[in-house]
């Protein structure tokens, strides 16, 4: 069977009563390019399942739309539990504010086996600039550029509510992923850069950059010195999750099996080490879990944008 645009084939069509799954090799889609730090930790989980299940699971990226391409052609591939997908928790939970509702791809769209690491967004800035903590930034008097990753991620949704609620003025410039984003304030093409704490974390900790505000709710134990934009008086609690999920449908009993496999992989000591390399908490979420938590970020950003009058879109 295949699937016509979206690029993903099923060569065998669905299980028979006699098969035993996982029948052949499984695929897992990624949203972001080779070497980022979702496409890092996807191939660290997919290697520790593959041992669990006696199969490979090779990792293809489908980088775009902040992941919601590849989530969208996950939507629409054979439910048999041999395609799933790494999908952050930002494309279905804030990216859906930033797209067309045709475009949005909703966490109800898929089924979900679990959620795991925890990774915070931080807002920096070059070592000689005069913006060290938000008041600054508050009473500078200057309209202020800030970096993001790009439309409709959660950095962008993090800078955008800070700049909205604290009320700065600010002009967002959006960029292709961590890396441009940083690569700009480095080059002071921009006054601060909203990226992944994980990508940041060398850049500060050598002193190339400096933390402004961390958008969690307590301290990221990984730069204790480095204060939250709650202590500073802003409430921007905005972290990134990674799930787990799989097209909407896939038989229980294969779900069962990957929901084993993956949750002894997220705990395995290939794993947890790969998220201590690159400073990533290795929280783990069961399914209930996940969507309640997402379901209530959803609700509380939408009425946060609503409050502030924040677009998205960039249409405002």
């Amino acid at each position: 069977m295949a699937l016509s645009g979206c690029g993903l084939v099923s060569t065998t069509g669905m299980l028979g009563a006699g098969d035993r799954f996982p029948a052949r090799n499984i695929e897992m889609s990624v949203g972001f390019s080779a070497g980022g730090s979702t496409d890092v930790l996807g191939r660290a989980l997919a290697d520790s399942a593959a041992e669990v299940l006696g199969r490979a699971i090779p990792v293809i990226n489908r980088p775009g739309a902040n992941g919601s391409l590849a989530a969208d052609q996950l939507t629409r591939a054979p439910a048999d539990g041999h395609f799933i997908g790494v999908v952050n928790a930002s494309t279905v939970m804030i990216t859906p504010f930033a797209v067309p509702e045709n475009e949005a791809v909703q966490l109800e769209d898929l089924d979900l086996l679990m959620g795991t690491t925890r990774d915070d967004y931080i807002l920096v800035t070059t070592p000689d600039s005069p913006y060290s903590n938000v008041e600054d930034l508050v009473s500078s008097g200057k309209r202020i550029t800030y970096g993001t990753t790009g439309f409709g991620s959660g950095a962008q949704f993090a800078a955008s509510l800070l700049f909205a609620s604290a009320g700065i003025d600010g002009a967002d410039i959006p960029f292709g992923g961590d890396s441009p984003a940083i690569t700009a304030i480095l080059g002071n093409q921009v006054d601060v850069a909203s990226v992944q704490f994980s990508a940041a974390h060398e850049y500060v900790t050598s002193g190339k950059l400096k933390a402004v505000a961390v958008f969690s709710e307590q301290r990221n134990p990984q730069l204790p010195d480095a204060a939250t934009a709650m202590e500073q008086g802003a409430e921007v609690v905005v972290s990134q999750y990674r799930l787990v999920c799989l097209p909407k449908g896939a038989p229980a009993d294969n779900r069962r099996i990957l929901t084993e496999a993956f949750t002894e992989a997220a705990r395995s000591d290939r794993f947890l080490t790969q998220c201590e390399q690159m400073v990533v908490l290795p929280d783990f979420y069961p399914e209930e879990e996940v969507r309640t938590m997402i379901a209530e970020a959803r609700d509380n950003y939408r009425r946060m944008l609503t409050e502030y009058g924040i677009d998205m879109r960039g249409q405002g």
